[in-house]
């Protein structure tokens, strides 16, 4: 018996490294993280990592003032936390693409939707230590758009206003919804033809299908024409 290969792409699950999840049912409120909005600057979230880690997914809620939903156009800022507060120039400034957007059929108060988005982005590696996220959204055509939040007592957020020169620390405000994951790429799976499934990483999936090839030659058969019985 003659067992050949078949090459099958899976999706694995992401690992959460951070999660700051507010789900729509507990969002209070919302705060402007637009550019449309000429005071309120930036408002962003500090969160921690007790040991180094590698980042390239976010999800996040919001919603928009009166329900106007218009395109959006985010971007997820990272600071360094120094002397208390976030550095003024970001480590990074990512342009998210390819966001998806849903209506999570929730609404806050003024009778707002919240959404929930996603986006995936190049892999970043972060050290162990204290951070500020921000999610910004550089809306392009003049929609005011605010980050879901609800209140906490017990932590804050920091925030910038038109004039400042550094960040402010906003002590008891609202915490923000945010969770960074990591998301795996793709793997294969090599399957036999007695069953059992092998993982391997995409890089070797060219090896695989050669290796296959030549199995396939070797009995005179074809991958890609396979004989009729």
């Amino acid at each position: 018996m003659i067992a050949l290969c078949g090459l099958q792409v899976t999706a694995q699950a992401a690992t959460v490294i951070y999660d700051n999840r507010i789900p729509a049912t507990s969002v209070s409120n919302g705060r402007v993280n637009d550019a449309d909005y000429p005071i309120y600057l930036e408002h962003a979230d500090n969160f921690a990592l007790v040991a180094a880690a590698v980042v390239n997914g976010i999800t996040w809620n919001g919603q928009y003032k009166s329900n106007d939903v218009r395109p959006d156009n985010f971007s997820l800022r990272i600071y360094a936390i120094m002397s208390g507060l976030p550095a003024m120039s970001p480590l990074v400034d990512i342009a998210l693409s390819g966001v998806v957007r849903q209506d999570t059929g929730i609404d806050i108060i003024y009778s707002l939707s919240v959404y929930s988005y996603s986006a995936e982005f190049p892999d970043l590696a972060l050290g162990a230590g204290n951070y500020a996220l921000s999610i910004y959204n550089h809306a392009l055509d003049g929609a005011s758009w605010t980050w879901s939040d609800r209140d906490s007592s017990a932590n804050g957020s920091f925030m910038i206003m038109a004039g400042d020169t550094a960040w402010r620390y906003y002590s008891g405000g609202p915490e923000f919804s945010f969770v960074l994951t990591q998301v795996p790429e793709p793997g294969v799976v090599l399957t036999l033809a007695v069953g059992v499934p092998i993982l391997l990483r995409r890089r070797r999936a060219r090896k695989i299908r050669q290796a296959c090839s030549n199995n396939a030659d070797a009995h005179g058969l074809s991958l890609t024409n396979p004989p009729i019985p």
